[in-house]
């Protein structure tokens, strides 16, 4: 079964203005989920050096990067190599990830990769403007609303 993304994650995703930091032609064909796994790794390195004891929350499209990354192993031979060599950067930069699964028409992280022009931010929702200025009763009903059976049409 495909994996629901909730609404309070996507808005970020959706609204929040995105800065390509770096992209990859790859050599080798790879399995998608190592080409994720090998950006996420890139991404802790640069955290480590910029941005050392830090919490940062990371909207993923992959729920293998997510698994794999919360667990901090994998059953794919393949994922462990790659996660290997970033153990330090995280341990050393004491960072702490928060992986959040967004949906792909919501990240616009993807649109490099799939070479199209990338989208403009939507703006930012009114809970997480709320919410950075202490104010959290509109981050509650987001959640909330997730939890709401969506409407029939």
């Amino acid at each position: 079964a495909a994996s629901v993304t909730k609404r309070w994650i996507n808005d970020p995703g959706r609204g929040l203005p995105f800065e390509k930091v770096f992209q990859y032609h790859f050599k080798e064909k790879n399995h998608i989920n190592v080409n994720e796994q090998l950006a996420f790794g890139s991404l802790a390195k640069l955290l480590a050096k910029a941005e050392p004891s830090s919490k940062i929350p990371v909207l993923v499209d992959s729920t293998t990067t997510q698994g794999a990354n919360a667990k901090g192993r994998s059953s794919s031979a393949a994922l462990n190599h790659c996660m290997r060599p970033i153990l330090p950067y995280i341990l050393g930069g004491d960072l702490y990830f928060g992986i959040l699964r967004v949906s792909s028409d919501h990240n616009p992280a993807d649109d490099p990769s799939r070479l199209v022009p990338r989208r403009r931010p939507g703006g930012s929702p009114l809970w997480l403007d709320l919410a950075l200025e202490g104010n959290m009763s509109f981050f509650d009903r987001a959640v909330l609303a997730d939890k709401a059976p969506r409407p029939l049409g």
